[in-house]
């Protein structure tokens, strides 16, 4: 078969917000302080000037480009992953910040322990026991509203992976590798269609891997866009 495979429907990961507060109402925000998109609508990927300058020509539908740094972060709900995403839930020196799990499809750029993806929109936020201030409960709940979305609440972070894998699941380490392995397959014009487009998701080469993939790690764990 030529070309990558085609990764079909919509898929799952999880991810750290920040959270701003504007004209009276809390948004989830990436590393950029783009606000996501509320009410249960899907938020779409842009290159912005601060990710042109890895690379990406910042085309109109173009995000997530191969060769930068553009797209809606998340982690494979993993347990490795997941737990990872944890840690730096309680161990940031962000104010308010917000662990919750993805859906996200159209372009998608896979790599070995995340993806960047096109179009995303919360699933669940989460809530896991630690040293978090004593109204977190009710600002997740308030989130949740705004985003049309429950709070997951988690004993830890093997309880989310577990929640992931049956009700919210992301790509398995089996199909990522053969992903990674084959070469890239033609993107779908995302400006043709309905918007958001059909779920879908395009592997990237192994070769544009090693070019990303540590920026890719250090965007997610800091709250990449």
């Amino acid at each position: 078969m030529s070309g990558a495979p085609v990764v079909p429907g919509r898929i799952h990961g999880v991810r750290i917000w920040t959270v701003t507060v504007a004209t009276g109402s809390m948004a989830l925000c990436g590393l950029n302080g783009s606000a996501w998109t509320a009410g249960g609508e899907p938020t779409r990927a842009k290159c912005s000037r601060f990710t042109r300058s890895f690379g990406c020509r910042g085309r109109p539908g173009h995000a997530p480009g191969p060769a930068c740094s553009c797209g809606l972060y998340a982690m494979h709900p993993w347990p490795e992953q997941t737990s990872q995403v944890a840690r730096s839930l309680l161990g940031t020196e962000i104010s308010i910040p917000v662990m919750g799990i993805v859906e996200a499809w159209g372009r998608v750029e896979v790599h070995e322990d995340g993806f960047r993806a096109q179009y995303a929109r919360p699933h669940a936020l989460v809530l896991i026991g630690g040293s978090l201030p004593p109204d977190y409960a009710e600002i997740l709940a308030v989130l949740a509203r705004t985003y049309g979305v429950g709070v997951l609440r988690a004993d830890d972070a093997g309880s989310v992976a577990g929640y992931c894998a049956e009700r919210a699941p992301g790509m398995d380490p089996g199909t990522v590798g053969r992903l990674l392995r084959s070469p890239a397959a033609p993107m779908p014009d995302a400006e043709q269609g309905a918007s958001p487009p059909k779920p879908g998701a395009v592997a990237k080469r192994a070769g544009e891997l090693a070019f990303n993939l540590g920026f890719v790690i250090l965007a997610i764990l800091w709250y990449g866009f």
